[in-house]
């Protein structure tokens, strides 16, 4: 079975073969409609428990085992009891999904799974799922996702001065190691699901560890807002997470992940994809648009002739108003006319002329530089900074609304979860 990267009730695969609906089987269906969970006055039945129990193992990839099966179901009910949770708030708070953006969001389910446009509404009928659990499970989703940006995305917001301190935090740590990492964060809400949250991040460590992707198993058991685009948080910098959460990650070998880390909230699993040395671009990585202006020395090697241009090249410099400018000069001073700028690598000057342009400031001339043709002088008319590694002030703004976003919506969660009547009977 394809593996799919979104959260489906797939409820048809779970009927053995020659078994028709659950109309057809009084007994079988009575049980499986058993109510499983309450969550204020809505129920979860076992059939619902059941068909998600059985698209995490599907999409992630774990041997569907009674073993496995009984180890995640915990986090699935969890799972089924936060959506619920999710889809009554935003409901009350009159958020609606339209047929347009549903169908926007099928359309980006067909495209993260490579599917042709339709592929989903073909997938459902070859599997003979039902279309109405596979369309409220993405409505939910919406839902939420829409509730979130409204009611707490302006809270999240950061200012120019935050993204400063964290670019000179970024300058001060060049040389230091940062990670690419992914995540699973399963939330502590009591006291009392204290040892069952750590016994289900403990399985869900093990079976990455024995080749299920961690992307989707974050997807379908992580609680933060990275379960989205499979737990990818990016690079991380030594000096933004805790110490001891470092310690652990830095002793983790590339392409393994940790084991569960009790953090604020809960637990965390960090899958470590790559490490490197945060640094700044090599000035030699530049690129410039370099003009150029030759005034040539009658006699070649007469140091008379030399010293009289190379005083004539001075006053170019205060007259050049630009590069355009330079051919101007050019016919004043019987020069041949500059070549068109050339847009060029700094590293691939020759030393003497690279150690003048890293230096010089766009639209100013440089010294007289002596050539055996005569005397030449530069101007940079655009300069390209290399960017290194370091993130740019966008990609920083993102990660820091993001984190900022993603805990308040656990907050959200979590107070919308204590507040709510969960009666969970299985």
């Amino acid at each position: 079975m394809r593996r799919f990267v979104f959260r489906l009730s797939l409820a048809a695969l779970l009927l053995p073969a020659g078994i028709g609906l659950p109309g057809a089987l009084p007994a079988w269906a009575q049980e499986v409609q058993r109510i499983a969970a309450v969550v204020n006055d809505e129920a979860i039945s076992l059939y619902d428990l059941a068909t998600r129990t059985r698209l995490a193992i599907v999409s992630s990839g774990l041997p569907d085992t009674p073993d496995v099966r009984r180890r995640i179901q915990p986090q699935v009910m969890r799972a089924l009891i936060d959506e619920k949770i999710q889809a009554q708030e935003a409901i009350r708070q009159n958020i609606t999904v339209s047929d347009a953006e549903l169908a926007d969001a099928i359309a980006h389910i067909e495209q993260r799974n490579r599917m042709p446009r339709g592929g989903l509404e073909t997938f459902i009928q070859q599997n003979g799922l039902d279309r109405n659990s596979v369309m409220t499970q993405i409505r939910n989703g919406l839902l939420w996702q829409k509730l979130v940006t409204r009611r707490l995305r302006a809270n999240a917001q950061v200012s120019e001065e935050e993204i400063d301190e964290q670019l000179a935090r970024l300058r001060e740590a060049q040389g230091r190691t940062e990670y690419q990492l992914s995540e699973i964060f399963l939330a502590v809400d009591s006291p009392e699901n204290e040892e069952e949250i750590r016994q289900a991040a403990v399985g869900l460590a093990e079976q990455i560890r024995h080749g299920a992707p961690i992307s989707e198993i974050a997807r379908q058991f992580s609680q933060s807002a990275s379960a989205a685009t499979g737990g990818d948080i990016g690079w991380i910098q030594k000096g933004t997470l805790e110490p001891n959460v470092e310690a652990i990650i830095d002793s983790t070998p590339i392409g393994q992940v940790t084991d569960p880390i009790r953090s604020v909230g809960g637990y965390y699993i960090y899958g470590v994809r790559q490490k490197r040395m945060v640094a700044a671009a090599s000035p030699n990585d530049a690129h410039v648009t370099l003009s150029q202006l030759l005034i040539p020395v009658d006699g070649g090697t007469n140091a008379t002739g030399r010293l009289g241009q190379k005083e004539l090249a001075e006053t170019v410099r205060d007259s050049v108003s630009g590069c355009a400018d330079f051919g101007r000069v050019a016919k004043e001073l019987g020069a041949p006319p500059p070549p068109d700028p050339q847009r060029l690598r700094v590293g691939d000057l020759a030393p003497r002329i690279r150690e003048i342009v890293t230096n010089l400031k766009v639209g100013e001339v440089s010294e007289p530089i002596e050539v055996d043709q005569g005397v030449l002088v530069l101007m940079v008319c655009q300069r390209e900074e290399a960017q290194g590694n370091m993130p740019t002030r966008d990609e920083i703004a993102e990660g820091l609304v993001r984190q900022r976003l993603d805990l308040l919506a656990r907050r959200y969660l979590r107070d919308l979860r204590r507040a709510a009547f969960i009666d969970v009977r299985v």
